[in-house]
């Protein structure tokens, strides 16, 4: 047994404070003064006085003098944490057209500039219209002969029409019968004799010539009391039918001439001015819908799996906030973001001075099935190789003492750390003021609130 020791023990001075005095004493002597009657003097003078200095001093165990108060927290290990991802996108018009002419033409009119209200159905810009407009008349003056002539077919001929028919084949009726008896005579005189041949050749074929005449005044005659065949009657109403739809077809296209505003909106862009030659496609303005926005946001596959079209979510927006609802989740990824784009809407009037283009902004809370514990963010101290390591007091024969254990951090929000590593549940892991601490020191742990 050392005999210094057994000397502050019997006078009552705890081990440890016994030995930094004597240490103290020992450096404030000096060799020229005696080193071993001072020492010995020295060491009676204590052993004396120092029981009665000591008498006061609190009896029963305690914290050592040399421990250091830390803070400490108890490690309880979870299944997971819930982190909060956030996702962008941007405000979209709900409806935005590109609007150009079908067909091609001069531009004769822009009747709206940048900026500009426009309401469903407003003419918002016309082409040269001269030459349709030729056409159209063209096809009016066809239209109007052919329908004079089906009301004639259908109406029948008229009664001074048959009757002049009617006389037209008595008269020839009469005349063949005067050509018939002519030609008994030249029979009889040529018989006798009296007549030439060529004579009577004459007139058989004169009579001929005047039956066939008297066939045809009796076909036109049980024509027109019979009144207008029924394929003529087709045909001219078919006729009819074709002008009409060839001049349906120019109104069209005279309306083709004009370009309209397809929804209520603002004008976002003019591309062309009057006098520009364009051709079918070409844009002219572009107009974008006004109230009716929406929200395209990209977000991961699985976070994509978990939304419901109908659900409502609050979006960030600017400064402000608004609930809004998915209207539609697109079903392919996007191969550039690697994201599934959702899109939502939000009723007319809810966020007034949103503007197209600004960023929308989504927070999802998702649980991640990790194994670990929350601990407070300054109970990390930074380890080798970039790792990450925590203080944990522990007890031991002297008292309670510290050691590291390396950790590695899952999740951080803000003031508080998800880890997994070498901590058990139940252990002492020190929360703050790690940078005093070193490996083994002695410590009085205090669990915080």
């Amino acid at each position: 047994m050392n005999p210094r020791s057994s000397s502050a023990d019997a006078a009552g001075i705890p081990a440890q404070r016994f030995f930094a005095i004597n240490l103290t004493l020992r450096q404030l002597l000096t060799p020229r003064l005696g080193v071993t009657i001072g020492v010995g003097a020295l060491a009676a003078g204590l052993l004396l006085g120092l029981p009665a200095l000591f008498a006061g001093a609190p009896p029963g165990p305690g914290p050592s003098s040399t421990a250091l108060p830390v803070a400490v927290v108890t490690a309880s290990h979870e299944t997971g944490f819930t982190r909060t991802r956030l996702f962008t996108g941007t405000v979209a018009a709900r409806r935005r057209s590109q609007l150009g002419f079908e067909l091609a033409g001069t531009v004769s009119t822009v009747a709206v500039d940048e900026g500009e209200r426009v309401a469903k159905g407003q003419i918002l810009a016309e082409l040269d219209d001269r030459s349709i407009e030729a056409e159209i008349r063209v096809e009016k003056a066809r239209l109007s002969d052919a329908e004079a002539k089906l009301a004639e077919l259908e109406a029948g001929p008229r009664a001074e029409v048959i009757a002049a028919a009617r006389a037209r084949v008595r008269e020839l009726d009469r005349e063949l019968a005067y050509l018939r008896i002519q030609q008994q005579r030249q029979r009889e005189l040529l018989a006798n004799k009296v007549a030439s041949q060529a004579r009577f050749d004459e007139v058989h074929y004169q009579v001929q010539a005047q039956t066939a005449r008297l066939a045809n005044a009796r076909s036109k005659l049980a024509e027109l009391e019979h009144g207008t065949r029924k394929e003529s009657l087709i045909a001219q109403r078919a006729l009819v039918a074709v002008q009409r739809e060839q001049l349906a077809r120019l109104r069209i296209d005279r309306d083709k001439l004009l370009l309209v505003a397809p929804f209520d909106g603002r004008v976002a862009a003019r591309h062309v001015d009057e006098g520009r030659i364009v051709s079918p496609g070409t844009p002219v303005l572009t107009v974008v819908e006004e109230g009716e926005l929406e929200a395209e946001i990209g977000v991961t596959n699985d976070s994509a799996g978990r939304l419901e079209v109908g659900k409502r979510h609050r979006l960030r927006i600017g400064a402000r906030e608004v609930e809004a609802t998915i209207l539609r989740i697109l079903p392919d990824v996007d191969t550039a973001t690697r994201t599934v784009a959702v899109v939502f809407g939000w009723t007319r009037g809810a966020m007034d001075g949103t503007r197209p283009g600004q960023i929308a902004r989504l927070a999802l809370d998702e649980f991640r099935a990790e194994r670990g514990m929350w601990l407070p963010a300054t109970a990390l101290t930074r380890s080798r190789k970039g790792l990450w390591a925590v203080w944990v007091a522990h007890e031991s024969d002297e008292g309670t003492r510290v050691e590291r254990r390396e950790v590695e951090v899952l999740h951080t929000d803000g003031e508080r750390v998800y880890v997994r590593g070498m901590v058990t549940d139940g252990e002492l892991v020190v929360a703050n003021g790690t940078h005093r601490l070193a490996i083994g020191q002695l410590v009085h742990p205090v669990q915080e609130s």
